[in-house]
């Protein structure tokens, strides 16, 4: 009722206002609207970030992401139509399920896409384009960065880089099912905060020291680490051995 409240002071404004001056009520009208568009609870997210890259193991399947007209307990509550492309180095050929679309409003509207990438390269850098058309704009981008590695099959590797304020520790289950990672170190510099961790053990101080993470079948899970002291960490800190299977 509030929103239906807005929006109709937003019109009669409008109408007010093209009886003294068409253009300036253009204008004005256009600037009121797109605030409110941009303020008050219209919503334009995917299950990724669209400031980190995201790194996956890639068997050479189909790869699949979300978007979404919420972001966290909030929603739209209209409609949301969008487009979205596929971009990938000259000589590869990007495939998605889907170009153009509608999210149902409300809290459960949500659309799955898949992509399909047909490329010689061994390491691919695929970017996927999301461009909301109405009730209002915005643009996603995701970086994917897709990785054959088959000679690391039957394995759990783990990689630490650098983004500056902060790590992502990468770590990557080579295998052809889910596992159950554990993590831990022994370096009271370490800072860990991420909402995917689980069974989580901490030190004298309180701060966490291990953890167990779940990352499904060929695929890499990352975590932030923080640095808080003036020294350098490295891979070499952390231990990453399988816990148990995943169900």
């Amino acid at each position: 009722m509030k929103k239906k409240m807005i929006i109709i002071t937003f019109i009669l404004l409008a109408i007010i206002l093209l009886a003294l001056n068409y253009t300036k009520a253009s204008f004005v009208y256009n600037q009121i609207w797109n605030y409110y568009l941009n303020s008050k609870g219209f919503y334009f997210t995917s299950d990724y970030s669209d400031q980190d890259n995201i790194y996956n193991y890639w068997d050479g399947s189909s790869i699949a992401f979300n978007i979404k007209n919420s972001e966290g307990t909030n929603y739209d509550v209209d409609d949301l139509y969008y487009n979205v492309s596929c971009i990938v180095p000259q000589g590869s050929t990007c495939t998605l399920s889907k170009t153009s679309s509608v999210i149902t409003g409300g809290s459960a509207g949500v659309d799955t896409i898949l992509f399909d990438v047909d490329t010689d390269l061994k390491d691919i850098n695929v970017i996927v384009e999301a461009s909301s058309t109405r009730p209002y704009s915005k643009r996603l981008r995701l970086n994917f960065m897709l990785h054959k590695a088959t000679t690391e099959l039957g394995s759990i590797n783990h990689e630490l880089v650098n983004y500056g304020n902060y790590s992502l520790l990468n770590i990557s289950n080579y295998y052809d099912a889910n596992k159950c990672i554990d993590v831990k170190w022994n370096n009271t510099d370490i800072r860990v905060l991420d909402d995917d961790i689980y069974n989580i053990v901490t030190d004298s101080n309180g701060y966490i020291n291990e953890f167990n993470i779940y990352v499904l079948r060929n695929r890499t899970s990352s975590v932030k680490i923080y640095n808080v002291g003036n020294g350098e960490i490295s891979k070499n800190l952390f231990s990453v051995t399988e816990c148990s299977i995943a169900e």
